[in-house]
């Protein structure tokens, strides 16, 4: 028996028969025209996500960091660095003005222990490295302004006066 009987419960009635108009073919001209058309279309949409894209790197700057303060860069390697961040949120993020703690002094074995953190700038190390720290954007955890008022930034301010 047939599963659409099985279902309707009354009498079966004649369905028409369906007609299908037939559909006249495209001629030649407009189907290469609608092919360009489409050919337009999906390169509009290409120029229009790159634009979006390269705008969006080159003219919009990424929100939170601030190009007037100094900013703290903690790495995934446990360090920090302190100084101006540029070009953050893209490929070659690197930092200006750069200092970093150097820890002198016993193990802090002890709550006693006589460990000294010092600022020291980059550029005062025994090799004399440019100012300048380049950075890799996936080795960046997190960035934090700083205050002006905070002790590290009036440190590098003495020091830079």
């Amino acid at each position: 028996m047939d599963p659409q009987m099985k279902r309707n419960s009354g009498p079966l009635r004649p369905q028409p028969a369906r007609q299908s108009t037939p559909v006249a073919p495209l001629p030649p001209v407009a189907q290469s025209f609608s092919k360009v058309k489409i050919g337009l279309i999906v390169a509009a949409v290409i120029f229009f996500a790159v634009a979006c894209i390269v705008v969006g790197r080159v003219f919009l700057p990424v929100t939170g960091v601030d190009k007037d303060k100094y900013q703290a860069v903690f790495l995934n390697n446990n360090r920090a660095f302190f100084g101006k961040l540029h070009n953050y949120g893209s490929n070659n993020p690197y930092m200006t003005d750069v200092y970093y703690f150097q820890v002198s002094g016993d193990a802090p074995a002890e709550k006693t222990s006589s460990v000294t953190q010092t600022l020291v700038k980059l550029r005062d190390e025994i090799h004399k490295p440019d100012d300048k720290l380049i950075l890799s954007k996936d080795a960046i955890l997190f960035v934090e302004n700083l205050s002006g008022e905070g002790s590290v930034v009036q440190a590098i301010k003495e020091e830079n006066s």
